[in-house]
């Protein structure tokens, strides 16, 4: 039956959701034949890794805007589903979305009769690349959703494809060690195309070395072949440094936080001069305005300065790690208040120890998602000695932006579909 409104889609999208993860290319492959391979004329850079992604990827879609591009993008999780499609940074409207899910039904209903049904994100994907083909975008960046090796998103054929890091994540789909998940994130090296590495540990980078020479893949690697120097904050409290690889030497400020996002941006930039060499039309002053310019929401993102407010998408013990690194370099001398919820599927132990040593209050929640920890589970893995369960963090928040303390920060983190629905909530 024909859908009509995008609450159709919602509901109809939402009742796939039991179907969980779905590791494999088979039913998009289904998908992508039924509508004549649009991704074969496509031109696609492929992101994968355990952090970073979305902005790396940010990064990129900044600088290939600028450049004059049409740039498509795919990321998730996203608290709107318009927002999982996005073009030159504008997500998609309401009525494109009940037409491509109209489009694609038949071959939905024929992949369920044949008892291979598409999970939710399969058709979110398969609707990225329809879009993008009718729409005629330059470039389309996809960001892999977890792996790389079995999740949907690598039927891509690229032009570019860049690993970002690899940390422990996703561990029952993706095995319990740092090498057991390496293996999983180089499944998207394509044959002779560029590879470009971020942080990798060793051992790490040895398969994803294996793989890529299995494939003739280029590889192109953080510390190796480029790097960042004189990496400080400037007068304005922007991180500033100098890229350099064998050719190039550029001086680079971001409004982003975070010595992470010194890395990010030094591997989007590395990939950019490969596009540049390769022929695409990106100059120097592009790539440092570009960079510059660059914004992710719900990467330290500040979103109320009294009393102030951040919130991060430190969904793992790497990004926790990495958050309170961030924190300390910019609030050292401030007291700091969590606001926690995650995902129970996650390294849920030592995140919270690794919080309670940091901050001097902790506080625990929860929001609608069939993966979501109860906040009374995560309080009872803190151990600090002042805690609280937040059963409605609608009205604690809005509590805290009325009375909070001026000489305070409230950290909100946590899953990243928490974040997206707090931040929903902040700008509505």
């Amino acid at each position: 039956m024909k859908m009509e409104t995008i609450q159709e889609v919602y509901n109809f999208l939402q009742s796939r959701r039991q179907l969980g993860i779905k590791p494999g290319l088979s039913r998009i492959e289904a998908m992508l034949d039924y509508f004549g391979q649009p991704d074969k004329k496509l031109t696609f850079i492929h992101i994968a890794g355990t952090n970073g992604k979305g902005s790396t990827l940010a990064f990129l879609s900044q600088v290939l805007k600028d450049s004059g591009y049409k740039v498509g993008a795919f990321t998730s999780p996203h608290a709107l589903l318009q927002d999982h499609f996005q073009i030159n940074q504008q997500s998609i409207d309401s009525y494109s979305i009940v037409h491509l899910v109209n489009l694609m039904k038949p071959i939905i209903d024929l992949l369920d009769q044949k008892n291979n049904p598409p999970s939710e994100f399969e058709i979110l994907v398969m609707m990225a690349t329809l879009h993008f083909y009718y729409e005629k975008v330059d470039i389309v960046l996809f960001e892999a959703a977890m792996g790389g090796r079995e999740d949907c998103t690598n039927f891509i054929n690229p032009i570019l494809t860049i690993i970002t890091n690899i940390g422990l994540d996703h561990v029952e789909f993706l095995g319990n060690s740092y090498e057991e998940i390496a293996k999983h994130k180089a499944g998207i090296i394509k044959k002779d195309v560029p590879l470009v590495v971020g942080e990798t540990k060793s051992e790490t980078m040895a398969i994803i070395k294996a793989e890529a020479d299995d494939k003739a893949a280029p590889v192109i690697q953080y510390q190796k072949d480029f790097s960042v120097k004189c990496t400080q904050l400037n007068a304005e409290m922007e991180e500033s440094f100098l890229f350099h690889s064998n050719n190039y030497s550029i001086p680079i400020s971001l409004t982003m936080k975070g010595k992470h996002q010194v890395i990010n941006a030094s591997l989007a930039c590395m990939a950019l001069i490969i596009l540049k060499e390769r022929g695409l039309t990106i100059s120097i002053k592009n790539i440092q305005h570009g960079l510059y310019r660059t914004s992710h929401p719900g990467r330290f993102e500040v979103i109320s300065r009294k009393p102030t407010v951040i919130l991060d998408g430190a969904h793992n013990l790497e990004g926790v790690i990495t958050m309170i690194q961030t924190i300390n370099e910019y609030y050292p001398n401030h007291k700091k208040l969590l606001l926690f919820a995650a995902f129970k599927d996650k390294p849920l132990d030592p995140m919270i120890k690794r919080m309670d040593e940091v901050f001097d209050k902790v506080m625990y929640t929860s929001f609608h998602h069939p993966r979501a920890e109860r906040a009374e589970a995560l309080y009872q893995l803190s151990h600090h000695n002042v805690k609280r369960i937040i059963p409605s963090w609608e009205n604690f928040l809005q509590e805290y932006i009325k009375n909070g303390d001026d000489e305070a920060i409230l950290c909100v983190t946590g899953s990243l579909n928490f974040i997206q629905v707090v931040r929903t909530y902040f700008v509505s």
